[in-house]
């Protein structure tokens, strides 16, 4: 879909720093940064006694290995 947007300039630059240090086009950089902080707009839920989070599909998965490490940081 084409469509005419006015962009902030800090935003635009930002942007097209993205695009081309990843060698995409700033259209798909723009698209997956509006999918990512709409994605993060669903924020966390709750589901019985524990909090549910919401992320992206390609977020990796926290293992118990990374949590043990995180608490063993906090020490």
């Amino acid at each position: 879909m084409k469509a005419r947007l006015q962009i902030d300039d800090d935003v635009y630059e930002a942007a097209e720093r993205l695009a081309s240090s990843e060698s995409r086009s700033i259209d798909k950089v723009l698209s997956d940064l509006a999918r990512k902080g709409l994605d993060a707009e669903r924020g966390q839920v709750e589901e019985g006694v524990f909090p549910v989070f919401s992320v992206s599909k390609d977020s990796p998965p926290i293992t118990s290995e990374m949590v043990k490490a995180a608490l063993d940081d906090d020490r």
